[in-house]
């Protein structure tokens, strides 16, 4: 049996990018008074959907909108889950760290 220990947790951080948003119902920006209801295309200035990824700001959205010359986001994910090694009933091992 081999076991993995990361003092850190098993998290992986990615860049928040991509080529879609958060839209409201007529594909406008949402606010804390007209809420997101899906996504839609982030646009270039002629209206084009874009063909790379666009950097976001935490909040699908494009960062350029919410914090013009912000700083990139990025995003934690759990890629492991913890687990307790109790149930694992291992035999005890004399080490010294």
């Amino acid at each position: 049996m081999e076991i993995h220990v990361n003092p850190d947790g098993w998290k992986r951080e990615r860049l928040d990018q991509g080529t879609h948003r958060l839209a409201t119902a007529d594909g406008g920006i949402p606010s804390y008074s007209t809420p997101a209801a899906g996504v839609g295309w982030i646009t270039d200035a002629t209206g084009a959907p874009v063909v790379h990824d666009v950097l976001l700001d935490g909040a699908g959205l494009p960062l350029e909108i919410t914090n013009p010359g912000g700083s990139p986001v990025t995003l934690a994910f759990e890629v492991c889950h913890p687990m307790p090694f109790g149930p694992l009933d291992l035999p005890l091992l004399n080490i010294a760290w």
